[in-house]
């Protein structure tokens, strides 16, 4: 439960700094009149805290089960191209100039 807390908080951490020092200058630059006042870090946590469990329950448990390392990196990269391309691809559906 300690690791999967530590993780979440790490997860949260990194996007906070990509947010900040990499996206949002992009993203001011070109959406500047859809963007928040300030960043909201609940939905952020939330996500985070249901991503990792997720990861923990579909490929972490797994691996830890049956001794599959590679079959539990392959997962992970799966479910981590899934959230990208949800991202993206939603993104690219619902915006104009993408």
């Amino acid at each position: 439960m300690i690791l999967y807390a530590i993780t979440a908080v790490m997860f949260l951490t990194i996007d906070c700094v990509m947010l900040t020092l990499v996206m949002k200058p992009i993203f001011t630059r070109h959406l500047s009149d859809a963007m928040q006042d300030s960043q909201m870090l609940a939905p952020a946590g939330l996500f985070y805290l249901a991503y990792v469990a997720g990861l923990v329950f579909l490929v972490l448990i797994p691996v830890l089960r049956d001794a599959a390392t590679g079959r539990a990196a392959l997962h992970g990269a799966i479910i981590g191209a899934m959230a990208y391309g949800a991202d993206k691809f939603t993104s690219m559906s619902i915006m104009k100039a993408w």
